[in-house]
């Protein structure tokens, strides 16, 4: 989902631009807002979390790896050209 659309769902439920002809109280508004804010918080940190584990447990094999190594060199270097030859090939700012 995206942010913004989290951000009016948020909003709506905090009662910011929301009538209250519903039949929404401000109780069960800000009862809405603390489901609804973990539901969007919790995922992201168990995700987030599991991934920032996982690197930590993997983090020591491409040190150790030759391979791994000389295969990032590469890759930087390649990334970089690539970045190079598009700033050299994209117009330059022309005054109106």
């Amino acid at each position: 989902m995206p942010s913004r659309h989290r951000w009016a769902v948020v909003c709506q439920l905090a009662g910011q631009g929301a009538s209250w002809s519903c039949g929404a109280t401000p109780s069960t508004s800000t009862l809405a807002l603390y489901v609804v804010t973990r539901v969007f918080v919790l995922p992201g940190l168990f995700t987030d979390g599991g991934c920032a584990l996982s690197a930590g447990a993997m983090g020591p094999w491409p040190r150790r790896s030759a391979r791994f190594l000389r295969g990032e060199r590469y890759a930087a270097g390649c990334t970089f050209i690539g970045l190079g030859a598009a700033a050299a090939l994209t117009p330059g700012h022309q005054n109106r």
